[in-house]
């Protein structure tokens, strides 16, 4: 399995506009009823009212900094819903300086038609190709770690346990709980910055 990143600008599409970032959240598909459905957390608040390819807004909140939205998006004509044709498996999304940024898993069989496909709809700009890593997962004690540092505490401000407490608690020196701890925010952190 490839993981295949295509930067795209799709001219008279809403996000060719955009003046602002975004990452998609979620997304479901409606191919029948012409339409998709995406939840955007945005840098800033987009105007998408009476934008072409946006069907409706079903809401638009603010959330600490970030501004979601969860709205309807045409599907004909869509780099979602050509990709969602193709049958690939959608693991990002990005919107930024008038472009969209896809992260995808697929074979390599098929990076010719989504070539094609993506051509037929947008300009691309840059498309990679790379062997599809999963992440890493946590082990058993990683994740007993984490579990009790976030159940007991330990990173509340200001925290209310200590490593040495945490290593009582779990039947470990404070060596330990600090090597499961590193290990697993190494792998959260590749993991956030692979996939988000």
């Amino acid at each position: 399995m490839l993981k295949v990143k295509i930067v795209a600008l799709h001219e008279g599409c809403w996000t060719s506009d955009l003046d602002t970032q975004g990452t998609t959240l979620a997304m479901s598909f409606f191919p029948k009823k012409n339409y998709f459905r995406s939840i955007v957390a945005f840098n800033e608040g987009p105007n998408l009212q009476q934008v072409k390819g946006i069907v409706r807004i079903l809401s638009s909140r603010r959330i600490g900094t970030t501004h979601v939205v969860d709205f309807l998006n045409k599907y004909d004509d869509s780099m979602a819903g050509a990709l969602n044709d193709l049958g690939v498996l959608i693991i990002k999304n990005k919107l930024y300086g008038g472009l969209e940024e896809w992260e995808i898993l697929t074979y390599k069989w098929a990076i010719r038609e989504v070539k094609s496909s993506i051509s037929s709809i947008a300009k691309i700009k840059k498309i990679s190709v790379d062997n599809f890593k999963p992440p890493p997962p946590l082990t058993q004690a990683e994740s007993a770690v984490l579990r009790a540092l976030v159940q007991l505490g330990y990173f509340d401000h200001p925290r209310r346990v200590t490593l040495e407490s945490v290593g009582r608690h779990l039947g470990m020196s404070k060596s330990t709980v600090v090597y499961h701890l590193r290990n697993a925010l190494k792998k959260i952190s590749i993991t956030y910055f692979e996939f988000f």
